[in-house]
C-alpha cells in the first residue's frame, strides 16, 4: 500500500515558465508585487501549486480589450520660420603619419 503524498507539491520557477509559458523575469516581478505567492526552501524558490492555479484562475479572459481605442490627433503644422538647413561640411582627408626614420 502506498501512502499518500502528505507535502505540498512544488514548482520550481523554470518548472512554473515552462508550464505557465511566461518569462523568469516576469515571474519575479509577479512575485515582488504580491500577483503570485512563492516560498523559499533553503535558498530555492518555489511556488505551490495551489498557489498557481489560483493565479491563473484570476487572469482575466482572452479576447477584446474594454478600453476604447484611442485616436491619436492629426499632426499640425505651426506656422513660423522654418529652420535653415545646416552647410554640409567638407570631408577631411585623413592625415597620414610618417615613420620615423632611425
Amino acid at each position: 500500500m502506498s501512502e499518500p503524498q502528505l507535502l505540498p507539491q512544488l514548482l520550481s520557477i523554470p518548472d512554473f515558465c515552462r508550464e505557465f509559458k511566461t518569462s523568469r523575469s516576469n515571474v519575479y516581478c509577479m512575485i515582488r508585487d504580491g500577483t503570485l505567492r512563492a516560498v523559499k526552501v533553503g535558498k530555492m524558490t518555489r511556488i505551490r501549486l495551489l498557489d498557481a492555479n489560483a493565479w491563473a484562475a484570476s487572469l482575466p479572459p482572452a479576447g477584446r480589450s474594454k478600453r476604447k481605442p484611442t485616436a491619436k490627433p492629426a499632426a499640425t503644422k505651426k506656422p513660423g520660420k522654418k529652420q535653415p538647413r545646416r552647410k554640409k561640411q567638407p570631408k577631411r582627408k585623413p592625415q597620414h603619419v610618417q615613420p620615423v626614420a632611425e
